[in-house]
């Protein structure tokens, strides 16, 4: 069973990563996708935020963010949603 994904893009403050996965591990996350540019989850910062929760979901780096969406969402027939504040996002429906 798949579970809940959080996939990160470009969060370079490993405290906010760290913060991300412990709320993440509070929701039933169960695997995070870390996209380039996202501050490594398991430096002392990282972990500290995390309060150890890095340790209860599987972590995967993904050098193509897109092509793991449409990958996750093509081979396990998942719904993929999506937040972001950047003012210039697109959303891709296949």
């Amino acid at each position: 069973v798949l579970g809940l994904v959080l996939v990160l893009d470009r969060i370079a403050d490993p405290r906010n990563v760290g913060a991300l996965l412990r709320t993440a591990r509070a929701l039933g996350v169960t695997q995070v996708v870390l996209g380039p540019g996202c501050a490594d989850p398991y430096q002392r910062i990282a972990l500290r935020a995390s309060m150890g929760n890095t340790f209860g979901v599987a972590v995967y780096q993904a050098e193509d963010l897109a092509r793991a969406l449409s990958s996750v969402q093509a081979q396990l027939h998942a719904r993929v949603c999506i937040a972001t504040l950047a003012a210039d996002a697109a959303l891709v429906v296949p």
